[in-house]
């Protein structure tokens, strides 16, 4: 059974190996990406705008304090008994039979 040491030295070897082929890969990873700008600038182009603009709208949504909802102008001017689901029933049946009496 090996020591602690020779273990530690083990782990050691194992990590600067994953390490190394971790740089490679990324490297090779880079290269590739280097090569797929190159062949399509427009693409490449338009695709690094979209992940800016998406970023900053992402940013702008964290970073801005969030705003209380402003009431709508028939919700300022309503009376508190009418609610929302009141004037929607009301439209709803009172729009259909309108409509018929148009045609």
């Amino acid at each position: 059974m090996p020591n602690s040491n020779q273990r530690l030295s083990q782990y050691e070897e194992e990590a600067h190996g994953l390490y190394e082929e971790g740089v490679e890969r990324l490297t090779e990873a880079y290269h590739e990406t280097e090569e797929l700008v190159r062949q399509n600038p427009m693409t490449s182009s338009l695709i690094t705008l979209g992940a800016g603009f998406a970023v900053g709208l992402l940013v702008t949504a964290l970073a801005t304090p969030a705003r209380p909802r402003r009431r709508s102008v028939i919700e300022r001017h309503m009376p508190d008994w009418v609610s929302r689901d009141q004037i929607a029933d009301a439209l709803a049946r009172w729009l259909p039979e309108s409509m018929k009496s148009c045609h």
